[in-house]
């Protein structure tokens, strides 16, 4: 995607955050700081919130845009960016910031317990009791969700 629409701040934003992932965290700056001056004039916080990502995890708050402490949980309505949201709190230490994302992403209906439970963004709040709640809860909605779908999935199955 990156290499045919180069100049696509949400493909940009998404290829940084792949390399921070790898640990290329240099990779990741250039391309996160690209992605976010190519999306500059958008109302989208994608590359925003995924250059937010490497600086926290650099303690860098100073360089994540302000913008983004400015929302409250219950003015999202996307469980990626309330997830997103709580991995920069979590990154930065916020435990109790994290945890109010985390449990608004839940709200909204995001319960990806496999990336959940992976996501080096959180490590931080693993120890965590009220964490370890929330993640209770997000493993129980996932198991429902698959054990419903595989149902589904295995009667149209010939």
């Amino acid at each position: 995607m990156v290499a045919t629409n180069p100049d696509q701040f949400k493909a940009v934003a998404y290829l940084g955050v792949m390399l921070y992932y790898e640990g290329k965290l240099d990779d990741a700056e250039v391309n996160l700081d690209r992605a976010v001056l190519l999306g500059r004039e958008s109302k989208d916080d994608t590359a925003r919130m995924l250059a937010g990502f490497l600086y926290a995890s650099r303690g860098q708050r100073e360089k994540i845009d302000s913008r983004l402490f400015q929302y409250r949980p219950e003015q999202i309505i996307d469980g990626d960016a309330a997830y997103w949201l709580g991995g920069i709190y979590a990154l930065l230490g916020d435990r109790k910031r994290a945890l109010d994302w985390l449990r608004r992403t839940v709200a909204l209906g995001d319960v990806n317990y496999p990336w959940f439970q992976r996501d080096k963004n959180y490590d931080n709040l693993r120890a965590d009791l009220e964490y370890q709640t929330t993640m209770t809860e997000v493993q129980q909605r996932w198991e429902a969700y698959k054990k419903e779908f595989d149902v589904a999935r295995q009667a149209r199955s010939p």
